[in-house]
């Protein structure tokens, strides 16, 4: 069984697809031309899941088509190898599409000149390494965006002797554990988003397959979380990505209190976000209930705001769509 999410023509997810971490493949599901109920020489356009389903099954049937002895792992194993990625423009979806597009041209060539592959940047997909006597050879997990870890399995079901190792580190070289390929547990949780696999020199030079995938965060709870600023005379806050873009569906409140009788002011000296769509709210009180004395949205650098009273509620919420930079904000306490 194969799991499709279905992608507009600017292969951003299609608003009425599915989604989530057992998606296997994702492909266009946007306008695409079908046969008409309406009479034989009519056609009309139409979208969602059931168009993307079909075109990844016309892919896999012209792969079939040229390569008739293959059978079904082994053709799910170079459709989702070959696949284009995804999460460089769908970052709130990161390893929710599946292991990308697949991409018809890029497989029918892997399958014909045997290409290999070191590096690896899709959510998921499969690994064939190879052991030889003289060195070791690397392989890199690197898909784009932030996930709790990548959990691997091995596919292959030879035996191999025991000089046959694998070493699974990051690219830091932290978290390492060393495996005789024979001992290789069913399913192995990495905490990291980065993951490189070493096959150790050996004199049984054989190859091997392993399974990846990555864990997947909700993207919403990602940077920002809420929290509350106790009476601190002066500090500052961001909207928690660093030197990353902040990511979609963010809905985080800052509350500055202070003592009875003092009044709170905020600036903000990095201000950047989706203009009309992402928005700091700025209320004159401990909740949104209160009175709104800003909004801020786009890259012009919003005026001093002060309050009235002894509490601001500082809220920040993002769309789906574009994502940027984010803000730094910076406030202090006026006593009484």
């Amino acid at each position: 069984m194969v799991s499709v999410a279905a992608l507009s023509r600017d292969n951003r997810k299609l608003p009425v697809s599915n989604y989530g971490p057992t998606i296997d493949l994702s492909d266009l599901g946007d306008n695409e031309m079908a046969a008409s109920v309406y009479g034989d020489r009519k056609d009309t356009a139409i979208s969602g899941t059931s168009v993307a389903v079909a075109r990844v099954s016309g892919t896999a049937a012209l792969i079939l088509a040229c390569h008739p002895q293959m059978n079904s792992d082994q053709l799910m194993m170079y459709l989702v190898m070959n696949a284009t990625p995804l999460e460089e423009i769908n970052k709130i979806y990161a390893g929710k599409l599946g292991a990308g597009k697949p991409d018809l041209l890029r497989t029918l060539q892997c399958i014909k000149f045997k290409t290999e592959k070191k590096s690896f940047s899709n959510a998921k997909g499969y690994i064939k390494g190879r052991f030889n006597k003289s060195s070791s050879e690397f392989y890199d997990i690197k898909p784009e965006g932030v996930y709790k870890g990548v959990v691997i399995k091995k596919v292959s079901s030879d035996l191999y002797s025991k000089n046959c190792e694998i070493v699974i580190s990051d690219t830091a070289n932290k978290e390492r554990e060393r495996f005789a390929v024979n001992e290789f547990p069913d399913s192995l949780f990495l905490p990291v988003s980065v993951v490189r696999l070493e096959f150790r020199p050996s004199k049984e030079k054989k190859e091997l397959l392993f399974y990846y995938s990555v864990v997947t965060v909700d993207s919403s709870k990602l940077y920002c979380s809420s929290q509350r600023i106790q009476e601190l005379p002066s500090g500052s806050f961001t909207d928690g990505s660093g030197d990353r873009n902040y990511s979609g569906g963010q809905d985080c409140k800052w509350l500055i209190s202070a003592k009875e009788g003092s009044r709170i002011r905020i600036s903000f000296p990095e201000f950047n976000t989706e203009a009309h769509a992402d928005k700091v709210y700025i209320f004159d009180g401990e909740d949104t209930q209160a009175r709104i004395i800003g909004i801020f949205s786009g890259d012009l650098t919003p005026p001093e705001i002060s309050s009235t009273g002894n509490k601001m509620l500082v809220w920040f919420v993002t769309d789906n769509e574009n994502h940027y930079s984010g803000w730094k904000a910076e406030y202090v306490i006026i006593e009484p």
